[in-house]
């Protein structure tokens, strides 16, 4: 999976820094609803980390919207179907 395979690297490249944003702290932001609350965490991740921070975010956007599309895909074709059955059950006369 590219999503994960991305991630990976990342995670290893960060993996030799002390101070690192990882994707355990994307998650743990990520769960954060309210946005005075998710201001003052975001406002806790080091300076140098924001371009991972900013990386997971995208990604994970993109991974979104791919999912997303696909359920539509999957709902369309499930009610196109239906309608397929009804049609068939009920013909116009």
């Amino acid at each position: 999976n590219k999503f994960i395979s991305n991630i990976s690297c990342l995670q290893t490249y960060y993996t030799r820094r002390k101070s690192m944003f990882t994707f355990e702290d994307f998650k743990s932001l990520a769960g954060i609803t309210d946005r005075d609350e998710l201001m003052s965490a975001v406002a806790q991740v080091p300076e140098e980390d924001l371009r991972t921070a900013l990386f997971f975010t995208l990604l994970a956007c993109g991974k979104n919207i791919e999912i997303n599309n696909e359920l539509w895909r999957r709902e369309h074709e499930r009610a196109h179907r239906a309608e397929a059955m009804l049609k068939s059950k009920f013909p116009d006369d």
